[in-house]
């Protein structure tokens, strides 16, 4: 199964747009032949359907992440991966 809810955990700032969790919940996703790329762009259209005020462009300078690893633009996105954004300044 390819499609199904992606819920990404978000850190820093992104957090003011999450669940209490830490998460956001993309719906529907199909996750086959996606990409770190293709992800940014679902990620800028949910935050601009979901938080006109959030400046959505930030997305393509925040790196992507599954459970091990940052990945590049063009990694493909496992469909048991973990997802997770990290926006330039994480703080710690």
């Amino acid at each position: 199964m390819s499609e199904g809810n992606l819920r990404i955990r978000v850190f820093g700032m992104l957090r003011n747009y999450s669940d209490r969790d830490g998460y956001i919940d993309l719906g529907g996703v199909n996750r086959s032949h996606l990409e770190v790329r293709t992800l940014k762009d679902v990620v800028k259209e949910y935050f601009k359907l979901n938080h006109p005020d959030f400046d959505s462009e930030l997305i393509n300078e925040c790196a992507i992440a599954n459970q091990s690893e940052v990945l590049q633009s063009h990694a493909p996105i496992g469909i048991q991966d973990e997802i997770a954004i990290l926006p330039p300044v994480c703080g710690g």
